[in-house]
């Protein structure tokens, strides 16, 4: 009865340990499962996140170096860029149209293709003199535009036309890629005296306004101060019931200065 008494025990104690190595075993395999998912995940969005802050880095360089194209500081320039997670493309063709008085300004209106850096999960937009960071939420400005407008007893609007024209329509991707720009071509027009009517437009190509396309308006509005809106409303408005959508700002000033630069790009 003893020894039989004991063999109970032994038996219980051995199913006992059992069962606590297959509840440890299935913890461990649980907590290596949901590691697994949700730390790569993780990993994953970090990766994302920092491929676009260093283009975003890249692109404030592209943009110093081409702003230093467009004032006729050097001829041209050339921006490294990391696309081991990324790649370089050129993008859909934007128009600029100045008006004045109701007559188009100079040869308007001016057709580009931007420059984009894109990531997994956001795009880098370099257009028109400003960086812009695109995301399928919204957007928000990198760097400012060149657009100004200074109000006084005479006011003044200086209005950029960067020409950015690719030599190619390509994307590019993987290593160290370069962007050279070139100086193309340049024409300032200025026009004074009396107060003219300005119209500003910018059109996008495609059915939709692209999401960067409230950072323009939102950014010329608080360019534009209030005396200088014929309406007494917000300078400009977006138009989406055309076939290419746009923003048209429409304000006055007395001098007028369109400063036009065509620069072309490629990659290497």
């Amino acid at each position: 009865m003893r020894d039989s008494g004991s063999g109970g025990r032994d038996a219980s104690r051995g199913q006992s340990e059992v069962i606590g190595y297959v509840l440890v075993f299935s913890v461990v395999l649980i907590s290596l499962g949901v590691v697994s998912t949700f730390g790569v995940t993780a990993l994953q969005e970090v990766r994302d996140a920092t491929v676009v802050d260093n283009g975003e880095v890249a692109m404030e360089v592209l943009s110093t170096n081409t702003e230093a194209v467009y004032y006729g500081e050097t001829t041209g320039r050339t921006t490294a860029f990391s696309l081991d997670s990324a790649s370089l493309e050129t993008g859909q063709q934007v128009t600029i149209d100045v008006r004045a008085g109701g007559s188009s300004v100079g040869s308007a209106p001016w057709i580009f293709r931007p420059i984009v850096y894109r990531g997994a999960d956001a795009a880098l937009v370099y257009e028109n003199s400003a960086v812009v960071r695109e995301q399928p939420d919204g957007a928000v400005a990198v760097t400012d535009h060149l657009f100004r407008y200074s109000p006084g007893s005479t006011d003044r609007a200086v209005v950029p036309v960067v020409l950015t024209k690719a030599a190619t329509v390509q994307s590019v991707s993987g290593g160290t890629k370069r962007v050279v720009t070139e100086r193309a071509g340049d024409a300032s027009v200025v026009r004074s005296g009396s107060p003219v009517t300005v119209e500003f437009e910018m059109t996008w190509s495609g059915s939709s306004l692209p999401n960067r396309a409230d950072v323009w308006q939102r950014s010329l509005n608080e360019e534009i101060p209030a005396s200088a809106v014929p309406t007494g409303s917000t300078a400009c408005e977006s138009d989406t019931s055309t076939t290419d959508p746009d923003i048209v700002c429409e304000f006055e000033t007395d001098t007028l200065v369109v400063s036009v630069v065509e620069i072309d790009y490629e990659f290497e």
